[in-house]
């Protein structure tokens, strides 16, 4: 009996369902309401259809609270149960394509309803996965085999209307065809009918192919007009999104290929060459693409990352500008610039303005990319005098770099404000304002790294200079206010005036209580070197202990104490001339002396006849 359960349960584990999941897709799409695109009576259906599964195969999710249960492998009795994650990923689908309409209709809060569209189409894919999970477990070949080309044009999908990551969107919309051609030759008569539906299929996603591969050329900078018409008119069968999406690309192509001039602070610069048109019609069309997206949220990382990623895609943009106006500046001045005509001079004078126009738009965008990102980082900072403060808060350290990157732009821009016109002046009074504006943003982050380690002294200095700064800062601003490129910042230097004034007054507090502290240290370690008792490093260098912060221990004494040092002696004879000695009379002296001398005579002559008498010398 053991025995004979033991194989009825490997039978069990062993049996696969089978389900047609495009056939049944087809017919449920085709009878509520996708002929006419009614995206909204679909997903009402797959919600209808999911509580239906749900309570005809107990599949419930708590009994009053929602309590979500998951559907395991070991669940699955029956191919019905294939049914839950494909009716989700539908209405999440229905769902998202429902808003995208709504985008394409209206102006109005485009960047949220951007947002919930992305949102959908992330939870559409990853219900299909988990399709795709549960078919390789419990279903057969050829459903596993439709679930994955079900969830490759999902993920396609996504990665094109939302990412725009093309390259990505190409290989699982180039892997969904190659399974779709793999499904309708592997089926025999009982699949003909779903051999037709899967070479509809394939005529669906070519167009999209086309799309993604344009994409590419356009990224790359090799697209042309030309390619966007045949592209036209090989996707006559396309979906009605794809097809509004290809009339935008088509209008904003004539739009660049008639681009005359570039505008930049209210003045219009002639394109001075044809080679900068293409380029230039470039950035000028990432640039409206970028408005229309709108800025990233405060707490939105996903819309930053994107906001980002566009940045350096227009700063690529802008690279190429640079370096053809470069080739054009070169090849006008081949000869020299002696030899250089009239004709050549203006026109290397126009390259000169167009080029100058690039460079302020794109410092502009590097300042309006800074700023979005100390926005970004503004809403997890937390002062460093609360109480609140965690270690996944933004610390000073980093606000403190992307401001100095901020400073590093405003002044740059500032540099080509050389001229003498009158926006001119107006941008350097602007950047003169966003300047103090850093400048006390800056000391008020140096405060706050030196109030986080407790340097009261320090960060009661920096942050008077933050205060003064924002004294400064309010004549600055009445000189550039207008300024909406600088607005933010100038905003953040008045809320860091009043953090730091609140900085100051808790660092000199801090300051004055913990000074008599110090103080009577001092007095005691002075008290112990009087009596002798202080150490000294110099004096116990094989000691390994510490000198520093001790009131008995000091590294060095200061001032070192005085020893005496003999010297040699020296005599002053600088007087001599001006000594008066006595007279002395010169008969008296002789007098003295002359006995002296005979007596010192004699003397002599004794002595030396003694001797010569004594060896017989002198003897006549």
């Amino acid at each position: 009996m053991a025995a004979t359960g033991s194989a009825e349960e490997v039978a069990e584990v062993a049996e696969r369902f089978s389900l047609s999941v495009f056939a049944t897709l087809r017919d449920a799409q085709t009878q509520q309401g996708l002929k006419h695109a009614d995206y909204v009576r679909y997903s009402g259906y797959c919600t209808r259809r999911l509580r239906r599964l749900y309570k005809s195969m107990g599949h419930k999710h708590g009994k009053g609270k929602y309590e979500g249960r998951e559907l395991a492998a070991e669940d699955v009795k029956e191919a019905r149960h294939f049914l839950i994650p494909l009716m989700c990923a539908e209405r999440c689908w229905a769902q998202a394509l429902e808003i995208k309409k709504e985008i394409e209709n209206t102006k109005k809060w485009r960047s949220h309803r951007r947002q919930h569209m992305a949102k959908k189409l992330r939870r559409a894919t990853k219900w299909a996965d988990e399709l795709v999970r549960l078919c390789a477990a419990r279903a057969t070949t050829r459903t596993a085999m439709e679930a994955e080309a079900y969830a490759s044009f999902l993920k396609g999908t996504q990665l094109m209307e939302v990412e725009r990551r093309w390259q990505g969107a190409l290989q699982h919309f180039l892997q969904a065809r190659a399974l779709y051609e793999k499904l309708a030759r592997g089926g025999g008569e009982s699949f003909a009918a779903e051999g037709a539906i899967f070479l509809e299929l394939q005529s669906e996603v070519e167009p999209m192919i086309l799309f993604c591969k344009y994409q590419q050329q356009k990224a790359q900078g090799t697209s042309k007009l030309s390619d966007l018409q045949e592209l036209r008119e090989a996707t006559e069968g396309a979906s009605s999104s794809l097809r509004a999406q290809l009339d935008t690309l088509m209008s904003e192509a004539e739009e660049s290929a008639s681009l005359e001039s570039v505008e930049w602070r209210g003045r219009a610069v002639a394109i001075p060459a044809p080679r900068l048109v293409s380029p230039a019609s470039d950035v000028v069309a990432h640039f409206k693409k970028m408005e229309e997206d709108g800025a990233a949220g405060a707490g939105d990382t996903e819309a930053l990352e994107r906001r980002l990623g566009a940045y350096g895609t227009l700063f690529t943009l802008f690279d190429t500008v640079r370096q053809v106006a470069q080739s054009e500046k070169a090849e006008v001045a081949g000869g020299g610039a002696s030899a250089m005509s009239q004709e050549s001079q203006d026109q290397r004078r126009r390259l000169e303005e167009f080029e100058r126009c690039v460079s302020g738009l794109m410092l502009e965008s590097k300042v309006r990319r800074n700023l979005e990102l100390i926005q970004s980082k503004w809403a997890s900072y937390v002062p460093s005098s609360k109480e609140g403060r965690k270690a996944v808060n933004t610390t000073p350290e980093e606000m403190y770099r992307l401001h100095e990157h901020l400073k590093l732009d405003v002044f740059d821009l500032s540099e080509l404000a050389s001229a003498q016109g009158a926006e001119d002046e107006a941008l350097y009074e602007e950047c003169s304002a966003a300047m103090a504006a850093i400048k006390a943003i800056l000391c008020f982050f140096l405060g706050e790294q030196h109030n986080a380690s407790k340097r009261d002294k320090e960060a009661y200095l920096l942050y008077n200079r933050a205060v003064d700064h924002g004294g400064a800062l309010e004549e600055a601003s009445a000189r550039g206010r207008g300024s909406e490129l600088f607005a933010p910042i100038l905003k953040s230097a008045e809320d860091v005036s009043s953090l730091s004034r609140i900085g100051r007054c808790i660092a000199h507090a801090r300051a004055c209580v913990v000074a008599p502290a110090l103080d009577r240290a001092a007095r005691g370690g002075d008290s112990l070197e009087s009596a002798g008792k202080a150490m000294l490093l110099l004096e116990n260098l094989s000691e390994a202990s510490s000198f520093v912060g001790h009131p008995g221990r000091k590294v060095c004494a200061l001032p070192p104490t005085l020893e005496l040092l003999p010297c040699q002696p020296f005599l002053l004879d600088t007087a001599i001339d001006h000594i008066e000695y006595p007279e002395v009379p010169t008969e008296k002296t002789r007098a003295k002396e002359r006995p002296r001398e005979v007596a010192s005579e004699g003397v002599g002559q004794s002595i030396l006849g003694g001797v010569t008498s004594m060896f017989g010398w002198g003897s006549k």
